[in-house]
């Protein structure tokens, strides 16, 4: 397996400014029980923590959690060294892709930790040819489901004629701008989409001489350039000390997480072998299913055409019996009437009998009427 250098981003910002929140959000929960830690030089126990998180695209994705700017437990000269020796190239395999700098929306200004970045940037960022050094960075407004539409056009474009958040950070920028993207606790894309777009190349960098960062600052942190040189002079040279270990360990968790990714994509192959079983088994289903209904919807054909069939030969015996019942009803009534003709005529016949019969009788009354009446004359 070819091994694509990971895309690694450190984020930095101050403490309550919604950059843990960030981490939880975008980081793997599955690979981030171990998180790769460089411990703090001083001895205390804020640490700088890898973790890993979903691939962007086919390529891993790690994010690199730096202790807040303003946390008591790490002083930022503790702070600055630790991002210093973090940038330098070979610390971190694949190097640093870019840095993220959080700052919530609402602030509506440019917070110690952006300014410290500020700092290392212009003084320890290295442009290559025709490239900008800001190119790399990506401000990252928080919070901004709790900002208002004043607040977002404050940090994007400035109010009042004054200048934007977005183009103070960016002020050493050409045209001063570059990478921005407003997230809230429920929506990340932005700042994936930002990511993204960021220079193929890592981070250039060279540790800057102790004495250009302490005169950069000195007076943001309080602080006086001679003292605070001393400071990281000493700091500087702890971090040295521990890096090799840190280096070790950076190179463990990428070994880790190439063996992760071996092992997942294993399990994406196993999973879609499964699928593919079962979509071959759910197609075989279909096929049989639709069979079946096929089938069935033949023999549903066939017995609607049987059952029309029956009721057509029932309607045929049935026309058949009723036409035999007319038809002998026809009959009946023929019969009835030449039976009715019959007997009618025979009354006729007997009526003119016996009106023969009573002229004959008539008939023979009278004569021996006349034959009576012809006797008696003779007398």
């Amino acid at each position: 397996m070819a091994r694509s250098d990971p895309i690694n981003i450190m984020v930095v910002g101050e403490c309550g400014d919604g950059k843990s929140t960030l981490i939880d959000a975008l980081r793997d929960k599955a690979l981030s029980e171990r998180p790769l830690t460089g411990k703090n030089p001083a001895g205390v126990t804020k640490n700088i923590v890898m973790y890993p998180c979903p691939d962007l695209g086919s390529c891993p994705f790690n994010i690199l959690d730096t202790p807040g700017v303003g946390d008591h437990e790490v002083t930022p000269v503790a702070l600055i060294s630790m991002i210093e020796e973090f940038l330098t190239k070979g610390m971190v395999p694949g190097g640093i892709r870019g840095l993220v700098v959080t700052t919530p929306i609402p602030d509506g200004r440019i917070r110690l930790g952006a300014q410290i970045v500020q700092a290392i940037v212009d003084k320890g960022f290295v442009a290559s040819a025709g490239n900008n050094k800001y190119g790399n960075i990506v401000l990252c407004g928080t919070k901004k489901d709790k900002a208002d539409e004043e607040d977002i056009q404050n940090f994007l474009h400035g109010t009042d004629g004054d200048d934007s958040v977005k183009s103070l950070f960016f002020k050493q920028s050409p045209h001063e701008t570059g990478p921005c993207a407003l997230v809230s606790k429920d929506d990340y894309s932005p700042l994936l989409e930002a990511i993204r777009q960021l220079p193929a190349s890592s981070i250039a960098f060279q540790k800057p001489d102790s004495k250009v960062m302490a005169e950069a600052l000195a007076a943001k942190l309080g602080m006086q350039p001679e003292e605070l040189e001393s400071q990281m002079n000493v700091m500087r040279q702890l971090v040295e000390e521990q890096s090799k270990q840190v280096r070790d360990m950076m190179l463990q968790m990428r070994e880790d997480q190439m063996q992760h990714r071996e092992v997942m994509k294993e399990k994406d192959q196993q999973m879609q072998q499964l699928m593919q079983k079962m979509q071959e088994d759910q197609r075989r289903a279909d096929e049989a299913r639709a069979a079946r209904d096929q089938q069935q919807e033949v023999m549903r054909q066939q017995q609607d055409q049987q059952r029309r069939a029956e009721a057509a030969q029932a309607a045929r015996v049935q026309e058949q019996l009723m036409q035999a019942m007319q038809d002998e009803a026809r009959q009946s009534r023929e019969q009835m009437e030449a039976m009715q003709r019959g007997r009618e005529e025979a009354e006729e016949r007997h009526r003119e009998f016996a009106l023969q019969m009573q002229r004959q009788h008539q008939d023979q009354l009278n004569a021996m009427r006349n034959s009576s009446r012809s006797s008696c004359v003779v007398s």
